[in-house]
């Protein structure tokens, strides 16, 4: 039998849009959306029952990471 986690609908995405937990929150300046981790879709990482959410400079060359929980 699966277990739970792999029944539940995926929210961890690359790339499109990010779907906020709570409010919008990009990092200053030019950054796009990259990735989004959804605490629930695995147990590879812990942001306190959150999301985690990537970005990368217009030059692709640094990247910010920031969460909500």
């Amino acid at each position: 039998m699966a277990p739970r986690a792999c029944l539940k609908p995926w929210k961890s995405r690359v790339l499109g849009r990010p779907e906020w937990l709570q409010s919008e929150e990009y990092p200053r300046g030019a950054w796009s959306f990259f990735f989004q981790l959804n605490q629930s879709d695995c147990d590879c990482a812990n942001f306190g029952g959150g999301v985690g959410y990537g970005f990368l400079s217009a030059d692709e060359l640094e990247g910010r990471f920031l969460w909500q929980c």
